[in-house]
């Protein structure tokens, strides 16, 4: 685990793991359910059937900084909901504002580690402080079921969430850049002009 991805857990609160382990009937038989613990405090967390892959706290943590890397970035969201049935994490990105209206972005992991929903991962303007923020978030989030392959699947999303969100960031940067730039009266004119008569386009001086 690197230093970053340790950082983030920590002041999260979500710097533990979880095991899946085979539950057993009171005769000593095994069931087909699988119990999900916190590893250290040996906490029942969910249970589950045996198909079900755990993801774990840091493996969503590391898929967040991947999705964030080389942008500015303020991971100031992330917690713990029913005991670590639930958990999420948060990178708000800078506010961006194209003239005087504001644009909240947010970088969203969840994850349920009781089984009741799946791995959830994108960008949303929701920001997540209770079970009802969660599920609003999650609708606007891409899917990842518990399965052997859901981890590569998101690091696959958060290679491409992080190349969108640099191509976002260059193109507000653009939009900012016209908004502060004053029209010349020779732009007005012309722009006028084509209004007035579309067939005919007035050269612009520059």
């Amino acid at each position: 685990m690197n230093e970053q991805i340790f950082e983030l857990l920590e002041q999260t609160s979500l710097n533990w793991e979880v095991s899946k382990e085979q539950l057993f009937a009171g005769d000593g038989s095994p069931t087909s359910a699988f119990g999900v613990f916190k590893t250290k405090s040996r906490q029942h967390i969910g249970t589950v059937t045996d198909k079900y892959e755990i993801y774990q706290n840091w493996q969503m943590a590391e898929a967040l900084i991947l999705a964030s890397q080389e942008v500015g970035v303020s991971f100031d969201g992330g917690g713990v909901l029913n005991g670590g049935k639930k958990v999420f994490l948060q990178a708000s990105l800078p506010d961006a504002f194209i003239g005087q209206s504001g644009v909240k972005r947010n970088i969203t992991a969840l994850n349920s580690h009781d089984g009741s929903s799946s791995i959830g991962f994108g960008s949303t303007n929701t920001v997540i402080v209770c079970s009802n923020t969660f599920y609003k978030a999650f609708g606007d989030l891409a899917k990842f079921r518990h399965i052997s392959s859901s981890a590569e699947r998101v690091k696959s999303l958060a290679n491409d969430l992080n190349a969108v969100i640099k191509a976002d960031e260059e193109m507000i940067l653009n939009f900012e850049k016209m908004a502060a730039k004053p029209l010349r009266d020779s732009m007005v004119e012309a722009v006028s002009a084509i209004g007035s008569s579309p067939s005919q386009m007035p050269l612009v001086r520059r």
